[in-house]
């Protein structure tokens, strides 16, 4: 993945992503709050599992609301036999982040069907997760569940971290309040086969707001700081600087086959760089 910054100014940063092999337990993608990192200024390893966690500085703007974009995102290990064989490594699912939250999402998995108490069935839905938009997975507690019979909740993350959400399938509504008072909300439409709701609106206490649509990212003066245009393989931020110049930062991604050479032994054998290799 290439960076390219100004118009004179051109920074390349190049990520090659390495598979570790795991002789043992091999963990998801979710990123702990509290896990030791092994910084490097652009990215970060993740000391727990081995993954890489990618953080770009790209725009940073005074206002009520400070405003901090840059690029984020976070590979994760697999395994194919659901135990001990490692399948690959996902690649970075990057993406341009506001102050780490925006966009965020909170989604869940459905677990069959239930039986509503005024009549009828309904698909129930569990293992609810807010997803920030600087790649952290962090997890409701898994008595947490929606459905007719059990149509709201508000319950804290597990991890420390200081979010509460609120979830209403009376209202259509889904809400995530950080510890220091800032509000991320959305209404939805339900679904009976999936729940992921996408937040792109955070409102501090006093009522300032920065949000993200249609490309474009708004801040809390209600001035665009940001226009986000895709091409193939390509992505261009775009800003006007206070000289009135036009600045842009152009991320252009590139696939490289994993290999790994730490010689663990069958069956946590290393990645074999090959033309279908992740």
């Amino acid at each position: 993945m290439n960076v390219t910054k100004g118009h004179s100014m051109n920074r390349v940063l190049k990520l090659v992503f390495a598979a570790s092999c795991l002789c043992g337990a091999l963990l998801s993608a979710q990123i702990p709050v509290d896990t030791p990192y092994e910084d490097h200024g652009s990215y970060a390893i993740n000391l727990q599992n081995l993954s890489i966690v990618v953080n770009v500085p790209i725009r940073a703007k005074a206002g009520l609301i400070g405003f901090n974009a840059g690029l984020t995102g976070a590979t994760g290990i697999y395994n194919s036999d659901g135990l001990s064989k490692i399948g690959g490594v996902s690649s970075v699912a990057t993406q341009i982040s506001a102050n780490n939250l925006l966009p965020s999402s909170v989604s869940a998995v459905p677990n069959g069907t239930v039986v509503c108490s005024g009549g009828g069935i309904d698909t129930q839905f569990i293992n609810f997760v807010f997803s920030t938009g600087d790649g952290n997975a962090h997890l409701l507690p898994p008595t947490e569940y929606l459905d007719c019979n059990h149509p709201s909740f508000t319950d804290t993350l597990v991890d420390g971290s200081g979010y509460t959400v609120s979830v209403s399938r009376t209202a259509l509504t889904v809400d995530v309040y950080a510890a220091n008072g800032a509000h991320l909300s959305s209404s939805y439409s339900y679904s009976p086969t999936t729940f992921k709701v996408s937040l792109f609106s955070l409102t501090d206490t006093n009522g300032n707001t920065l949000s993200l649509g249609n490309n474009l990212y708004t801040d809390s003066l209600g001035l665009t700081v940001i226009t986000s245009t895709t091409g193939t393989n390509t992505k261009t931020l775009s800003w006007t600087d206070v000289n009135g110049g036009m600045q842009q930062t152009v991320l252009t991604t590139t696939a490289y086959k994993i290999k790994t050479t730490y010689g663990c032994p069958s069956p946590n054998q290393d990645l074999v760089q090959t033309a279908t290799s992740p």
